[in-house]
């Protein structure tokens, strides 16, 4: 089996450069999450204190998610 040295690297190169997009996006949803709220806006009812509650549960997956791009990318 032959392989191109060239053009693997550039393959990983780019799916590198498209983890790198996916975790830089991981760090902006997970900061849009945490800093909103439905109370900021005088939204307090139940159904609103139950969309915070999944809104604040919502950053822990995300980073899990960027903690697979990361481990994708280094190995």
């Amino acid at each position: 089996m032959r392989i191109e040295k060239t053009v693997a690297i550039e393959a990983l190169t780019a799916e590198n450069a498209n983890l790198d997009a996916q975790m830089a996006s991981c760090v902006t949803q997970q900061e849009t999450m945490q800093s909103t709220s439905c109370e900021e806006f005088g939204l307090s009812s139940a159904a609103y204190k139950a969309i915070d509650d999944r809104m604040q549960t919502r950053p822990l997956i995300i980073s899990a998610h960027y903690l697979a791009y990361d481990s994708i990318k280094n190995s």
